[in-house]
């Protein structure tokens, strides 16, 4: 919902596959998908320690695959909005639940 509602410009990180692990995880940007959530006192509170790759990897339980979809630039080509940020974070929660759920009821997952 914050995402959604953000009318500010937004920017991809750039390139982030090509980037070492230590370099991804102190990744930020002043305009980033992270940098809005960090502005937010709810999730600050909430435990959210700052606005880099690593602060949101760790609070939001994104696997690196899931934030280089929903924040690289390679998948926006200048095209990155609130909106779509917000909608592709949905359908990846969607496919997250919808695989937990087929892992739980085939015997296969790990029962989070």
């Amino acid at each position: 919902m914050l995402l959604e509602q953000h009318q500010g410009r937004l920017l991809p990180f750039i390139r982030t596959e090509y980037l070492s692990y230590h370099e991804r995880r102190a990744l930020r940007g002043d305009d980033s998908p992270l940098a809005v959530a960090f502005k937010d006192p709810l999730l600050r509170a909430d435990g959210l320690a700052g606005d880099t790759l690593g602060d949101g990897l760790a609070y939001f339980g994104l696997s690196e695959q899931k934030a280089h979809r929903l924040l690289c630039d390679c998948h926006y080509a200048g095209t990155m909005t609130g909106a779509n940020v917000a909608s592709r974070l949905r359908a990846s929660t969607k496919a997250g639940l919808a695989e937990r759920f087929w892992e739980w009821a085939t015997g296969r997952g790990d029962d989070r």
